[in-house]
Parts: C-alpha cells; structure tokens; sequence
C-alpha cells in the first residue's frame, strides 16, 4: 500500500510518501513560506525524487490536528480535494498521537506535547501497550505548569514518558532532574511527523477504519479552563436600533431549528440540518452566538477557537433582520470577545458571488487572505478566504 501523508499543523510541517509502512521519501517546510503556495510544488518534487505519480496513491492522510487554524485548514482542504478527485480513502491522524508512537516506551503512560504559542502547550496522554496507543482523556491546550497537573493526575503515579519536540517549553533542568530520579523518560520528538502520521493512517486503514472526503475534520481542542469562548458580558449588551431592540446571547441547542429555518432562507449560507447543527455545538471548541428579538432567534454566527487562532463556521441572519445591524451586532461581539480570549488572527470563508458577503466583511476589516478552487459545493464554486488581524 501506498501512501500520501501531510502535516501542516505547525511551521515545521513535511509531507512523506511511504510504502508497506516504510518512508520513502521525505520533504521539509524548512522555509516561511506559506503552505497554501508551499504544499503542493513539496508533493510534485517530492515525486519526482521518489519516482511515483498522484495515481499511484492508494490513500492519503494528514495531520487533523491540534495546530494553527490556518495550517491544519490548508491540509485537510488539500486532502479532501485529493479522495475526491482520484476517489481514494481519506484518514485523519492526530499530531499529538504521531509524538506518541514515536516515543520509544514500553508499557505506562505517554505524554505528548508541543508548543501551542502565548504561553500554552497542546497535549493528550496516552497509556502505551505492547501494540497500542489509547488515549487518556480528552487533548488540551493549556498552560504547560496545568499539563503537569493533569499528566501526573491521570498516570496516578505510574511510569510516565515524555515526548515532544519542544521539550524546553514545559521543564527547567531542576525539574527534569527530579523527574527523572522518579524513573520517567524524555524523548526529543523530531519535528517532521508527516512519516509516523503515515504509518499511523496505514494501520487504520488496513483495519478498514477510514473515511470519504466529506468526512474528514479537524480536531481542534477546547481551551484550558473548558469555559465555552463566548461567556461573557459582552453578549448581554443591549442592541439599539432604529425599529427593534435585540440582543446577543449563546446559541443553544434548542435553538438549532431556529438556526436551521434561517439558513433555508440564506442560499449565500452553507446549509446544516438540524441535528447537524446540534453536533456541531458539541464540537470542542465550538462557539455560539445567537441575535435574539422578541423572543425570536433572528440570527447566529458558529465559530470554533484553537490557541490563539479562531474560524467563523457560518453566518447568516432572518431575511426580516437584515439591514439592521444583526449580522454586524454577532460579528462585533465575536471579535470582541476573541480579543479579550487572546485570539490574534479571525478567518472565515464566503462564497466568491456573495459580492454583499465579501462587502460587508471588509467593512469590518477582514481582508482577503487567498482563494479555493471548488470549495463549496450546490453550487459548485470556488471560495475567499478572509483574515482579520487583531490586537491586544
């Protein structure tokens, strides 16, 4: 079998060809350049070293996450359009599992780790068996002194092995010593993962656990403190306007048929049914803002958060709403409560005709960040990629 694999998750990515399991040819993100123009010019001369063709994939694989929104978007985006195109199966692999297994341990505990930026790390455990690794609990972003924390509550004690390629960013040398009088270990993780991210997709793959194009997601995490990102008093400012008097509050479950009654009257929109938007508020790291007026849900915006990025998911407002100032008010406390979260960077993607869509963004000072071909489909067409650059 071979395999395609990518990770785009943070600036030191690769992508890697392997095999029967066995790498075959590696390429580096060794530059800053962009992975949106970096990527694929990587797999065709990562080819051309390795003497295979797009064709002769038999599956494709990436890194589904923790990482940058922008990177992990650019892989799965990439991934997707490939099973699509050559009609080959799709696995999503998570970065902190490929750190996991490629810790030389026996049986006891894994700690995989890396580093998240502003003061946080992205980590899971994992307990290690001869042929297995099974994740303990769910993966985290959080402050490096609280993974401590959790590592040693979940071990209960027990033998523990550190992996990460960023070791310097959660011990001094003083408390690597008493750990390792404790009988734990540290492993210096390389940095390109995308071979172990292979070999982990061809073991789900030859246990039939795989996926189609449209199946595949990201796995972003829930901030430390588990708070959902939209509590706050900035939900509860009252909206005066000319003709109504609305609020912004948390979007509910019980409101996904609100939700999902205004994107049937939203063509511009992409379209959830009901029970998947109430999946999607179950996401980690999901977050919810309804428009309410006269007891009416009038508009939502979802959006999901990771370290210090965030990503709109999906917009739109009752065409009754429109033009006064629901949309403006959802997006305004969205950015305002990212900023007061540290997030520093805001994406979102709008359909290329939605010239209104594209308009009233920029008004709010995104600024188009690239294009994707064929992204949406019913209609198929291409998307803009929007940034919005905050400060503290």
């Amino acid at each position: 079998m071979i395999v395609l694999a990518i990770d785009t998750c943070d600036p030191s990515g690769s992508v890697a060809v392997l095999r029967d399991n066995l790498v075959v040819g590696v390429a580096a993100h060794d530059t800053t350049e962009e992975y949106s123009s970096w990527l694929l010019p990587a797999v065709e001369e990562l080819f051309k070293r390795a003497g295979f063709r797009m064709t002769d994939m038999d599956a494709f694989a990436a890194a589904s996450g923790p990482g940058s929104f922008t990177g992990v978007r650019v892989g799965l985006t990439t991934v997707k359009a490939w099973g699509e195109v050559y009609q080959k199966p799709v696995v999503g692999v998570s970065r902190l599992k490929a750190m996991a297994a490629e810790a030389r341990v026996g049986p006891g505990y894994v700690a995989a780790w890396f580093d998240a930026h502003r003061g946080q790390v992205f980590g899971a455990v994992y307990k290690s068996s001869e042929s297995n690794l099974v994740r303990v609990g769910d993966e985290m972003v959080i402050a490096p002194e609280k993974f401590l924390e959790a590592v040693s509550e979940v071990s209960g004690g027990d033998r523990v092995t550190w992996a990460s390629p960023d070791p310097e960013r959660l011990f001094g040398d003083a408390e690597v010593e008493k750990r390792r009088k404790r009988g734990e270990e540290f492993e210096h993780v390389a940095g390109l993962l995308a071979g172990p991210i292979g070999a982990l997709a061809a073991r789900e793959l030859a246990a039939g656990r795989f996926t189609d194009p449209l199946g595949l997601d990201a796995n972003y995490v829930r901030r430390s403190d588990a708070e959902i990102f939209w509590k706050g008093a900035a939900m509860a400012t009252e909206l005066q306007r000319e003709r109504t008097s609305a609020f912004v509050r948390v979007l509910r479950p019980e409101d996904a048929a609100a939700v999902t009654e205004i994107l049937r009257q939203s063509p511009e929109a992409v379209f959830w049914p009901e029970a998947s938007v109430k999946e999607v508020l179950e996401w980690k790291g999901t977050l919810g803002l309804a428009c309410e007026a006269a007891g009416r849900v009038e508009g939502f915006l979802i959006g999901r958060q990771t370290g210090d990025e965030a990503e709109v998911l999906n917009l739109a407002v009752a065409p009754g709403g429109r033009r006064r100032g629901e949309g403006a008010a959802l997006l305004s406390a969205a950015v305002e409560e990212s900023r007061a979260r540290g997030v520093r960077r805001v994406f979102l993607e709008v359909r290329e005709s939605n010239a209104a869509g594209v308009a009233f963004y920029r008004k709010h000072d995104f600024s188009q960040a690239g294009r994707r071909e064929a992204y949406y489909r019913d209609p198929v067409e291409a998307a803009i990629v929007m940034e919005l650059k905050l400060t503290a």
